[in-house]
Formats: C-alpha cells, sequence, structure tokens
C-alpha cells in the first residue's frame, strides 16, 4: 500500500512539473507573440506616418508652385495697373484649375484670393511665393507669362519689364544663365545673323540673340537635342534703309523689311514700321 501512494506521489508530481513546463513554454509564446504584434503594429504607424509626411510634404510642394504660378500669371497682368477682360479670362482660368484640385481647402481659396485681389502687386511680393519652389517650376510658368502678357495684344513695356525680371531672378538665383545653360544644356548658342551673317548677340535674360550690325531678332527655344531652335525670326531682305535712332540720333542701317533693331549706341530697341522708326 505504501508503496502505491508513494507510486502515486511521484506520478501526481512528475504530472504537475510537465503541465507547469508545458505552461512556462505556453506564456513564453504567448509573450512572444504579443511582442511581435506590438512591434508590427509599431513598424505600421511608422510607415503610416512616413507616408503621411511624405504626402503632406507633395502637397505642400505642389501648392508652392501653383501659388507662385498663380502669383506670376497676377504679376503680369497687374503690370498696367489694370486687368483686360483677356487678361481676366487667363487668370480666372489659371485660378479654378488650381482650385479644383484643392476644393475641400478654404485656406488655399483664401490664398488665391489674396494674390488675386492685390492690385499694386509687386516683384517683392511675388519673389515670396517664387523662394517656396524651384527653378524649374517657375521656368515653365514663363511661357503662361508671355501668353498672359500678349493676349490683349502686343506686350506692353511694363509686362516686357516684369517677364525680364523673372529671367533675371532666375539666372541670379542659380548663379549661371539659367536660360541659357540649365534649360539647354550642352547646347551651341553661336547664332548667325540671316541678313549680314555676323555673329548675333546672346541675350541671356530674353532668350534671343540680337545682331549688333543690322538689328535682325532670333527667338530661342530648345529642340529635343538639347540645340537652340529659332522660334521666331525677324529676318530682314538684302535690301538696307537708313534712319536715325530718335533717341540718340544715331546714324543707323538696317534691312528693308525688318520690324526691330537695336541701336548699337544707347542699345534701345526701335520698332520700325512703315519704314518709320519709334522707340518701344
Amino acid at each position: 500500500m505504501l508503496g502505491y501512494y508513494l507510486a502515486s506521489s511521484i506520478a501526481h508530481a512528475a504530472t504537475h512539473a510537465a503541465v507547469e513546463k508545458i505552461g512556462d513554454v505556453v506564456a513564453d509564446q504567448v509573450i512572444e507573440n504579443n511582442r511581435a504584434q506590438r512591434e508590427r503594429q509599431l513598424l505600421q504607424e511608422k510607415m503610416k506616418q512616413e507616408m503621411m509626411q511624405r504626402d503632406t510634404a507633395m502637397r505642400a510642394a505642389m501648392l508652392n508652385e501653383l501659388y507662385a504660378k498663380f502669383a506670376i500669371c497676377c504679376y503680369i497682368a497687374w503690370a498696367d495697373g489694370v486687368i483686360t477682360p483677356e487678361e481676366k479670362a487667363n487668370l480666372d482660368a489659371v485660378f479654378l484649375d488650381i482650385y479644383n484640385q484643392f476644393s475641400q481647402s478654404p485656406q488655399v481659396k483664401q490664398v488665391l484670393l489674396t494674390i488675386y485681389n492685390t492690385p499694386n502687386l509687386n516683384f517683392v511680393m511675388v519673389e515670396r511665393y517664387l523662394r517656396a519652389t524651384t527653378p524649374e517650376a517657375i521656368a515653365s510658368f514663363l511661357e503662361i507669362a508671355d501668353e498672359i502678357a500678349a493676349s490683349d495684344g502686343d506686350a506692353s513695356d511694363p509686362e516686357k519689364m516684369c517677364i525680364y525680371k523673372l529671367r533675371k531672378y532666375l539666372t541670379d538665383r542659380t548663379g549661371q544663365n539659367f536660360m541659357g545653360h540649365f534649360l539647354y544644356p550642352g547646347a551651341n548658342f553661336d547664332v548667325k545673323c540671316p541678313g549680314c551673317a555676323a555673329n548675333m548677340v546672346i541675350e541671356h535674360y530674353n532668350n534671343r540673340a540680337v545682331c549688333p550690325y543690322c538689328g535682325n531678332i532670333k527667338y530661342l527655344s530648345a529642340d529635343n537635342a538639347g540645340a537652340p531652335a529659332v522660334r521666331e525670326n525677324v529676318r530682314a531682305s538684302a535690301t538696307p534703309i537708313t534712319f536715325r535712332c530718335p533717341l540718340c540720333n544715331a546714324y543707323l542701317s538696317a534691312a528693308a523689311g525688318t520690324s526691330k533693331c537695336r541701336c548699337s549706341q544707347c542699345k534701345s530697341v526701335i520698332n520700325i514700321r512703315d519704314g518709320k522708326p519709334t522707340v518701344w
């Protein structure tokens, strides 16, 4: 009998030890599973936060570009002190294009209206928005600025000066001839005059070439190979005309049919219509 009880106690103790061991293993496994689950949750939260930060940064960068775009357009439109119906139509189109992308954000609308309703919008105000975006984005908006400037006819002198300031800003900010070398890398800007075959002078800010002798003008753009192509060529015939500069009275000569020339003395641009030179 004693042997039976002794054997039963030993068996019970062994069973209890085995159960405790199994319980410890299960507990360790539960703890490990909980730890792994917490790590997965933390990793998911971290990835979610990083994704939200990237989305926020991308949204901010996009808004900065769009604000700069709209500020440039308003800056050109207000250059004359008044917005013409044609310019207003272009501004409304740009405004709606931006607003429709962020229609759920009243802050975006408020910023756009602030820019739009600033009649004395000067370059210092515009530069605030330019500094918040990239030179590449600014350069891409210059074509829109040109279109707004010419929407009601020929661009006026104040509008041309505004565009000049934008191009100069790009060059000063990048520390290089941005239009000539950044947008058109590796391009050969040796341009021959179609009238007299002289080497034309590149005007970096205006992105054009001007003949210092006969006044021919070539407006340059970039083709797919990066070399400059003629976007607009004010070409003259071989028969010259002579006249005096309206500003400095210098004696000048240009080929017949030339619509614009530059004075070799005072460097003023002269518009020739019906053979009569006028400074513009």
